[in-house]
């Protein structure tokens, strides 16, 4: 996919977006086959550092720059109606993109960023082509739903049996995603079931969250009573 963006003279547009997300002094560098990458930082004058490790958040955020740049090139290209006239053809036969939940290492003023320019993307595209986004930010979420105002949005649950079920949500009802208040009612029907599996502690930490946010806390384990070690 990287040579294929560098071919399609992409390479500059990753480093643009992987920097918007991030830091404008954190700079991939690409072999000369485009096999690897490296990462460098600006010290403020003409110098450079040398290769560098970046984090797991900064490494997520390179991964969607190069998501993103491949995406704004399939939807130019399939913009072109006649596809004998197209820059490539490897993208004829494309029906669905699928993107998942892209903003999970973002602080909320880029992750409205991603929001609003995936959307202002996706609405360019003048093709057959067709967008599944998910996502677990309600963030996130609302900001999509604002920006594409006619289409559906669904709520993924899972069943006891272990199947999941889809439900459209209409109307109003995503203009106030009171995502916490799904949140609670899973950890409750949990606990009255007697069914805690692991992934209903980082619900609980993701309510924390919210909740810390709300009421305006640093840190959420101030929410807790008594000595917070203990819970921890």
């Amino acid at each position: 996919m990287l040579t294929l963006l560098k071919d399609l003279g992409q390479d500059g547009n990753i480093v643009k977006y992987f920097q918007r997300y991030t830091n404008d002094k954190l700079t991939p560098q690409f072999s000369e086959d485009f096999a690897e990458v490296r990462f460098s930082l600006e010290r403020g004058d003409d110098e450079r550092s040398g290769s560098i490790k970046i984090s797991k958040g900064e490494e997520s955020n390179f991964i969607w720059s190069v998501f993103y740049a491949l995406l704004d090139q399939v939807i130019a290209v399939l913009n072109v109606a006649e596809p004998g006239s197209r820059e490539t053809r490897q993208f004829d036969q494309l029906e669905y993109v699928f993107i998942d939940d892209p903003v999970s290492s973002l602080d909320d003023n880029h992750l409205i960023e991603v929001a609003v320019n995936l959307a202002g993307l996706i609405k360019s595209s003048q093709s057959d082509l067709k967008f599944i986004i998910t996502t677990h930010s309600p963030l996130f979420y609302n900001v999509l739903f604002n920006e594409f105002s006619n289409k559906a949005c669904y709520m993924l649950e899972r069943v006891d049996d272990g199947s999941f079920t889809l439900t459209e949500k209409p109307g109003d009802s995503n203009k106030s995603f009171s995502y916490h208040l799904h949140l609670l009612q899973t950890i409750e029907q949990a606990i009255a079931d007697q069914k805690i599996e692991r992934y209903h502690f980082t619900l609980l930490r993701n309510l924390y969250e919210k909740t810390a946010g709300f009421l305006g806390y640093p840190k959420w384990s101030e929410l807790l009573p008594d000595d917070k070690q203990l819970y921890y």
